[in-house]
């Protein structure tokens, strides 16, 4: 057995895991992930790198999920949140290969019990994966939208995102004093939904659609519907006294990944573009407006205008499909909101040295703070909301 402790979240301890992955499946024998150094010491070390979470939870149900580990979890309810939200149990509990547990407390084995299986809208509410009982802190709440993939045809989500599909946003937008902030908040719950519903129902159409049948793979290949793994988890952060507080979307899948998907639908349009500028043409744009010949859809453009409207901060990582398998494309934006006096979005582009495995999606934005806002500004924010919303293709 090789053993690896985890001792920090930064891009160094992303390559030390990684090494220590590759040495146990080049030999066959199981890696040993200590997590228990998060219980340690003050706070601050256990504030995990939302990239790093990102990564390993990628590395475990990707192209390392068949790989036998044993865990020692962390029990420090903070370290145990943040691996909630960045999808770590829900790869544990999700991979093929099997997992021991060093330390394994109720708390685990019930996040553990609720990362599995699949979502089905109409078979009863959302999962909270933390005890949601009376007076429970909307903090306290992490929902999963569990493989969602596996039960929804092409456009299921947009026709349900109208319905019981998200009711926890109600909780999370505070209902303002006057009415017209009232109706700018009906509004943006509305546009929060249909920017979920489009991220659903992005991976049950393309992440795991196959359109060139003799591509070759090592983590899905012909074994698509024995390993394809996909979840939305959305949570909220509170923020203080000067602060907003803010919701987290994750959208993980460990399917074929934008870029190569874009190229098998538009090989004519995009078949020398690299893959990071495909990945910015998803996101920054509609696709009909960058001329991809045959395509209609959002896209991620949905997230970004949402981030647009609300302040926030998107990114985006989907394996390179021109790295043989080794490297992720990630595209990261910071958006300030829509009358703010930052106007220019910061947007960093660059390579994850990572054999990372299809895409995974975050999204913070912040919860607007309406009765803050006079109302002119209520006034203009309701507008851009309308211009934005205006802008939404003709959904079936």
């Amino acid at each position: 057995m090789i053993s690896h402790e985890v001792t920090g979240t930064g891009e160094g301890e992303v390559q030390i895991l990684l090494a220590a992955l590759r040495r146990a499946d080049a030999v066959g024998t199981r890696l040993r992930l200590d997590l228990t150094g998060f219980d340690l010491g003050n706070a601050s070390r256990r504030r995990l790198s939302p990239a790093w979470l990102a990564v390993v939870s990628n590395l475990l149900v990707g192209r390392f999920s068949d790989l036998p580990i044993r865990v020692a979890l962390p029990e420090a309810p903070s370290a145990r949140m943040q691996l909630l939200r960045g999808a770590f149990y829900f790869s544990l509990a999700q991979r093929r290969g099997p997992v021991e547990f060093a330390s394994h407390d109720d708390a685990s084995a019930k996040v553990l019990s609720s990362s599995e299986g699949i979502w089905a809208p109409r078979r009863g509410p959302v999962p909270v994966l933390l005890e949601e009982a009376a007076g429970t802190r909307l903090a306290e709440r992490v929902y999963l939208y569990a493989n969602t993939h596996s039960r929804a045809e092409s456009g299921y989500f947009r026709r349900y995102e109208g319905s019981a599909a998200f009711p926890f946003l109600g909780e999370a937008v505070p209902r303002p004093q006057g009415r017209k902030g009232d109706a700018l908040r009906s509004e943006f719950l509305s546009a929060t939904c249909e920017t979920l519903a489009e991220v659903l129902d992005n991976i049950s159409t393309h992440a795991f659609n196959l359109r060139e049948p003799e591509f070759e793979s090592d983590w899905l290949g012909p074994a698509i519907v024995d390993r394809s793994r996909s979840c939305l988890l959305v949570s909220l952060t509170t923020g203080g006294t000067d602060s907003c507080d803010r919701l987290h979307f994750l959208a993980f899948d460990n399917g074929f990944g934008i870029p190569r998907t874009m190229r098998w639908q538009h090989p004519d349009s995009l078949n020398r573009v690299q893959a990071a500028d495909i990945v910015e043409c998803v996101l920054r744009s509609r696709l009909t407006d960058r001329a991809v010949d045959g395509h209609n859809g959002a896209g991620l453009w949905c997230l970004y205008n949402l981030a647009r409207f609300a302040g926030g901060a998107i990114t985006v990582t989907s394996e390179d499909d021109l790295s043989d398998g080794q490297a992720a494309t990630q595209l990261a934006i910071r958006v300030p909101a829509v009358g703010s006096a930052e106007t220019t979005p910061h947007v960093q582009k660059r390579s994850v040295p990572v054999p990372w495995r299809g895409t995974t999606v975050q999204l913070q934005i912040r919860v607007p703070r309406l009765d803050d806002l006079a109302q002119d500004q209520i006034i203009e924010a309701r507008d851009n909301l309308h211009r934005y919303r205006a802008a939404w293709p003709q959904m079936a």
